[in-house]
């Protein structure tokens, strides 16, 4: 009780800070692409490969994800 009571303290005096992880925007997005890390990552490295003409032949291959 006095943990919890120390947490609604904290929050409603505006101390609080709340830092949530790639499973609550995977969760809240139903799953979409870029909502994870290597999602996300994977979809930067495909725009640069489509938009950003001189890059090597090749360039994306070894930042690829599993």
């Amino acid at each position: 009780e006095g943990l919890r009571a120390d947490l609604q303290q904290q929050i409603a005096s505006g101390d609080c800070l709340l830092v949530v992880g790639a499973g609550v925007a995977i969760f809240g997005t139903g799953n979409a692409p870029c909502a994870s890390w290597n999602g996300l990552l994977r979809h930067g490295v495909q725009h640069c490969a489509k938009h950003l003409p001189g890059l090597p032949p090749g360039w994306a291959e070894p930042s690829r994800l599993p």
